[in-house]
């Protein structure tokens, strides 16, 4: 599974992540909580996170903390799960 989320590559691998970030479905995550997770998902380190959005990787992992803990999840390759299972099919 796994390799699965980090090595999917089809035609739409960006959008199974991305559409975290456009979701219009009510969730407790606020919109720059959806960024970061969605980025996270994708593989990216704190320090690639804080790059592209322009913040610390401090505050990165205070933001996936904060997303952990409304998912209640416990780490990205949970947080990559979660993303696959719940986008809706193509």
């Amino acid at each position: 599974m796994i390799n699965y989320i980090y090595g999917y590559h089809g035609p739409d691998s960006e959008e199974r992540f991305m559409c975290l970030e456009t979701s219009t479905t009510v969730d407790p995550l606020t919109p720059r909580e959806r960024q970061i997770a969605a980025a996270a998902a994708r593989g990216l380190t704190n320090k690639q996170i804080g790059a592209e959005f322009g913040i610390s990787p401090e505050t990165v992992k205070r933001h996936l903390a904060s997303v952990y803990s409304k998912l209640e999840l416990r780490g990205r390759v949970a947080l990559a799960i979660h993303i696959v299972r719940t986008q809706p099919a193509a």
